[in-house]
């Protein structure tokens, strides 16, 4: 067998007395979603926050293609081929769809010194940012100001985003939020196909999409991981029956933790 893409060993984050994350060990694999569930207060958020470099760890480590990566700066991060989003979009209102595909594509660009090359005159940026863009089903409206975008449509634009900076591991916290069934539906479809040569790792909440279309599942509690496998084992798991009932939520349709 090959060795997982990404792995952590004994993940730690603590806030003062609170331990976010505790212990944590995982391996992902070089394609698939493995989706991260978990109650309130789980640890979810900070566990991707970890993996993007957006938060150093207080101890134990994060490899990357063999790589340590632990601590790394997010620039660092997303230009090794990790690319994450957030909880709530985040994009410039007055740029268009193609012009923040380009931005992005630029961000993993080696030499700050491109940055002071006309934008349209770079090639590969370009072509980056148009693949991006079809790939998540916004290739008609790219000359479009984010501004004037559908929430969907923002959210199809993060991914895109990301993928224009070309990484090999997504992590996606709660991508569905705030989208009806048709959006989210359209956005489960392009996470199957975006896993055939990704490996995507997923927080959402929405219950019915995470079964939907994740290949593992691990379950977080106070910042352990419960049970990590195939979903369909891990929902029969007692134990994490009772992890959700006692924190009010529930593994059936339509429900799931927030």
């Amino acid at each position: 067998m090959s060795a997982p893409l990404l792995k952590t060993y004994a993940l730690t984050k603590r806030f003062g007395a609170l331990v976010a994350v505790d212990a944590v060990d995982l391996a992902y694999d070089r394609s698939g979603v493995h989706a991260v569930i978990g109650p309130n207060g789980a640890g979810k958020t900070t566990l991707i926050n970890l993996l993007s470099g957006d938060l150093p760890p207080s101890s134990g480590g994060v490899i990357f293609r063999g790589q340590a990566v632990t601590g790394a700066p997010p620039d660092r991060i997303s230009r090794l081929g990790i690319g994450r989003s957030y909880q709530k979009t985040n994009l410039y209102p007055s740029l268009t769809a193609e012009q923040s595909c380009r931005l992005a594509a630029r961000s993993r660009r080696g030499s700050a010194m491109r940055f002071f090359r006309p934008a349209h005159r770079d090639r590969q940026t370009g072509e980056a940012a148009v693949r991006a863009l079809d790939m998540v089903g916004l290739a008609e409206r790219r000359t479009v100001p984010c501004g004037a975008l559908s929430h969907g449509e923002q959210r199809q634009l993060e991914l895109a985003m990301i993928l224009a900076t070309k990484p090999d591991v997504l992590l996606l916290d709660e991508p569905l939020a705030g989208m009806g069934r048709d959006e989210s539906d359209r956005i489960i479809a392009l996470l199957g196909q975006l896993a055939r040569d990704h490996t995507i790792i997923l927080v959402e909440h929405d219950m019915d999409a995470v079964f939907a279309v994740a290949d593992e599942l691990t379950v977080m509690v106070q910042g352990r991981i419960l049970d990590s496998g195939p979903p369909g084992r891990v929902r029969s798991n007692p134990a994490v029956q009772d992890a959700y009932l006692g924190a009010g939520d529930g593994l059936g349709a339509g429900d799931g933790p927030s």
